[in-house]
Order: C-alpha cells, then structure tokens, then sequence
C-alpha cells in the first residue's frame, strides 16, 4: 500500500508550482519527473522537467534527501567562536547546517549615515579586499567573510569584531568627524569674518576716495564709525583729520573774500590820494610806480574774490539742457567784435549738453583772456566745436607761444603759470596768479567734463580743448 501524502498545486503567472508534504522515514533518495497528459514517461521527448538525464533507456536520477543531524550541528555550535556565523551549504546553496553567533542588532547611532562611508574608506583598500567585506547596515557592525568549496559542499565564515572594539572605533570615528566638523565651522566663521571685514574696508575706501566731490563739497562723514572695533577706530580718527581739513579749507576759502573786501577801503583811500595829490614834475615817477602797484593789488584781490565766489556758486547752480552750438556761436561772434583776429569754426548741428550756460560762458571768457594774453598783434586765435559718438569738444587755439615743458606741475592749479608773457603787454596784463586756469578746471568738473592743454602740431600754437558728455 502506498502512503497517502498531502499535496498544493496552485498557478503561476509563469506555470504552476506542486508543494508535497512527505515523511522522510518513507524514503532517503527522491526523483521528479513532469510529463504532458496522456504520453509515455518512456519516452524522455515528452518530459517536461524532472531529474531524467540521458536518453530513454537510461533509469530516473535519484536525489538524496537532505536532513540535519542534531549531534553533528552541536558540534559546529560548540567550535564555531563567538562573534562568528559558521554556514555548511551545498552547492545549489541549501543550508545543511549553521551555526550564528554574531551579536544581535544594537540601535542604530545618530552618526551612522557618516560613519557609513568612513568604513568603506578606511577598510576598502583594494578590490580584493573590498569582496571579504561584511557590513551590516542595521546598527553599523562590521566583519570580515570568507567562503571555501570542497566535497561538494560550500563553507561560508562571517567574523565580525567585538562589540567594544566596535564601540571604540565608532567613538574614534565621531570624535574624528566632530574634530574635522568643528575645523570647518571655524574656516567658514574666518571665510566670512575676512569677507566682511573686506567689505568693510572697500567701504571705507569707497568713502575716502567721494570725500571731494565735483562741487568742491567734502563729505565727511564715514561708515562704520559707531562700531568698536579696529576698522570703527580707523573710521572714526579718519573723520576727525577731515573735519580738521575741512574747516581749514573752509577758511582759505572765506581768506580771498575776507582780503578783498578788508583791503577794497585802504585801496580806495590809496587810489583816490594819488588821483588827487599835486606833486612836483620830479615826481611823477614815484606816481606812476604807486599806481600801477595800487592796480596790481586791486587785480589780485579781484582774482581771489572771483575763486570764493565761484565755489559758493557751483554749490547753488542748477544743470539744464543746452544748445551748446548757439551759445559758442553767440559768444563767438561777441568776441570776434572786440577781438577781429578771432576765426570760428562751430559744428551747423544742433549739440545738446546738461550744463550752466552762465558758468560756460564765464569758462571761455577765461580761456579767451588766457589767450589774447599770450597772442601777439598780428597773430591768429580759433574757436572750433565739434561733436563725436558720445562727446562735444570746444577747441580754443592760440598763436604767438608754446607750453614749455612740464616738471610735474598742473597748468590747472591753483596759483600755477607756465607760459611766458608778452614784452608787448602791460605790467598789469602780466599779472598771471594761474587762478584763471584754476577756474576753468572747477567748472569743467563741475559739468563732468575733462580739460587740458598742448602744443599745437603747428609751429608756436597752443590749444586748450573741453570734452562735455552730450545727451
């Protein structure tokens, strides 16, 4: 009688699969052969699956069955070391026996996510070493595992290190990560120091280099001069030198009206006792001499009341759209009937500039005074203006001398006089203080425009040139 046995077919998307409950007493060795319905198990074409190899004479490949034996698993448990996972499979990778000693799992640190690939970096040396690796990413332990193959059958070793010496290479490990941690925060706290204190600085560099502004105006006040810092003392102690310089300008400013309006009185009483004294025939050269020295006096303190007056005016005057070709035209033709040896060329196209027409004015009347100074009788001077892609130049050309060579001083400062002057002109023509110059130089600034000075390529010809920014 053959033994009833519990079996489950149930279908798959890819067949069917058959689960058979059986006992092992029954039998040790068991084949398996599946076949379509109705065909002869003989004939080996129709099989399906099944331990049958070979052709249709040969007998059905039996398979021992596989089962433990409790006194021989007793002795891997009793040799296999703790801390290791002992594995005897065969080579279809059925497990026959084991022994698992490794520590259970331990709660997963709060560091684990960087000490994960510091393992890897530390122990991954080669790749032969990286394929023995054994990690296991529940709680971070970490091992070594190794197989061999013999008889047929695979043995498998997992060895992990102890617990504590775990523990104490993780706790190595995050000292070693808090350590680079906290060196970083610092660099990035020294980054971002030194690239506010290097804006800080910019600032106030920023602000020394506006202090002087096109009108004149000095702009004290400097950042970062409430902080407590070093940069805050700097700030502060450059603000206190340029109240000092401030205040000091601001008094040369107010000196050149202060003397003119303090000697116009003694010059007056001067000029007129001279006008009105009778004295010998003898003595009218000690008369000529003392006028001509009252009218240099009166000169001088013109042209310094004249600096103060354009100062406070620039700091008041209001910019406007101008046609500049009608008012060069207009102020040439005004000089050409005083001074006939004057030629224009002005541009017949309409230049606009943002500018004071009366301090433009005021500006060639210097230029043009400049220039008939040193123009001798008989010699030539050119008014031109033309205009380029984004500039106007107003051209003033003179005949008679040259510029000589510079020795590092502005011919645009203050007080400064290079040319020679005419043996043609007066004592009083002569007096050159360089404040005209000086004059044209503010208002230029003034209008964001550019002045200087050159020979001329032609022979004994000097030219003085004005770039204004059209709009």
């Amino acid at each position: 009688n053959q033994p009833d046995y519990q079996a489950y077919w149930h279908e798959k998307a890819a067949g069917y699969a058959v689960e058979i409950q059986f006992n092992t007493e029954d039998f040790k060795h068991l084949g398996i052969v599946a076949v379509e319905q109705g065909s002869d198990v003989e004939h080996t074409d129709n099989v399906l699956v099944g331990t049958v190899k070979g052709n249709a004479n040969q007998s059905m490949q039996l398979l021992p069955i596989v089962a433990t034996d409790g006194a021989f698993n007793e002795a891997i448990k009793a040799i296999t070391p703790e801390n290791n996972h002992f594995v005897i499979t065969d080579l279809q990778g059925r497990i026959i026996y084991q022994s698992n000693k490794l520590p259970g799992s331990h709660q997963v640190s709060a560091w684990q996510w960087m000490i994960t690939p510091v393992y890897r970096w530390l122990f991954s040396s080669s790749k032969e070493i990286d394929t023995h690796w054994y990690y296991r990413p529940q709680d971070g332990m970490a091992g070594v595992q190794f197989a061999v193959t013999a008889d047929k059958l695979q043995y498998h070793l997992k060895t992990m290190m102890p617990h504590g010496q775990q523990n104490m290479i993780q706790t190595l490990l995050k000292a070693g990560i808090l350590m680079i941690a906290v060196v970083l925060l610092l660099m990035l706290v020294y980054l971002l120091y030194a690239l506010v204190l290097a804006w800080r600085i910019k600032n106030l560099n920023r602000a020394l280099q506006q202090v002087l502004d096109n009108s004149g105006q000095m702009h004290i006040q400097m950042p970062s001069r409430q902080a407590g810092d070093e940069i805050g003392q700097l700030s502060r102690g450059v603000e206190s030198m340029l109240t000092e310089m401030r205040e000091y300008t601001q008094y040369l400013k107010d000196l050149g009206a202060r003397l003119s309006h303090e000697m116009k009185t003694p010059l007056a009483i001067v000029q007129t006792s001279l006008d009105n004294m009778e004295l010998e025939q003898g003595a009218s050269v000690f008369l000529t001499r003392a006028q001509a020295g009252s009218n240099r006096l009166r000169f001088i303190l013109n042209q310094l009341s004249e600096v103060s007056q354009l100062k406070y005016t620039l700091e008041n005057t209001v910019k406007e759209k101008i046609n500049l070709t009608e008012l060069c035209l207009q102020l040439g033709k005004s000089y050409q009937s005083i001074m006939p040896n004057i030629k224009l060329d002005i541009s017949s196209k309409d230049i606009y500039v943002f500018a004071s027409a009366e301090l433009l004015a005021q500006m060639l009347d210097k230029l043009m005074d400049n220039a008939s100074d040193f123009t001798p009788k008989g010699g030539e001077i050119e008014l031109k203006l033309k205009a380029s892609a984004n500039q106007a130049q107003i051209s003033l050309i003179n005949s008679g001398s040259q510029l000589p060579e510079v020795d590092g001083r502005n011919i645009f400062d203050s007080l400064v006089t290079l040319r020679k002057h005419n043996a043609q002109q007066s004592a009083h023509e002569n007096d050159h203080l360089g404040l005209g110059l000086y004059l044209v130089q503010l208002i230029a600034k003034f209008h964001h425009g550019k002045v200087c000075a050159s020979n001329h390529n032609k022979a004994n010809k000097v030219e003085f040139s004005l770039n204004l920014p059209i709009i």
